[in-house]
């Protein structure tokens, strides 16, 4: 059986992931999480994360769009194969609504504009924990009841 976020204890602080290959960006967001109330792991780049969430997967990913290596888009694509459930909150320097509806699609649960608004991303992050929380617990008990 694999991983799920939210394995752990109820009351444990979500565990928040921010993928950007800017320092500056992961350190100032991981800042804002924690300030928040959340824990925050930082990674670098897409394959980065995506090889950490084999060994434990969190609660959230915020995402940046345009990384060297592999987009976020790519990114979120990846999970959605994998199927691990993982919802994301994708920030962009640009805000064309052709990437931005391609996100959407794919599952991301929201696209910010960077400089991202505080206030506004811990609201979307808050609102992709409760999703993924209650998607995990309905899992849980689809599989308790099938295993009667």
């Amino acid at each position: 059986m694999s991983a799920q976020p939210g394995d752990g204890e109820s009351m444990s602080p979500p565990l928040i992931a921010v993928v950007d290959d800017e320092a500056s960006v992961r350190k100032a967001l991981g800042r804002l999480l924690r300030a928040a109330g959340f824990d925050s792991r930082a990674f670098a780049s897409g394959s980065e994360f995506l090889a950490a969430c084999r060994r434990e997967p969190p609660d959230c990913a915020v995402l940046d769009m345009h990384m060297p290596e592999m987009s976020g888009l790519e990114v979120l694509k990846r999970m959605n194969s994998s199927g691990l459930f993982l919802p994301m909150v994708l920030i962009t320097a640009d805000d064309e609504s052709g990437p931005r509806q391609r996100v959407l699609d794919e599952g991301a649960v929201a696209w910010l504009r960077k400089p991202v608004d505080g206030p506004q991303l811990i609201q979307c992050v808050e609102h992709a924990v409760m999703l993924a929380r209650s998607v995990y617990a309905m899992n849980a008990r689809v599989t308790a009841f099938a295993a009667r």
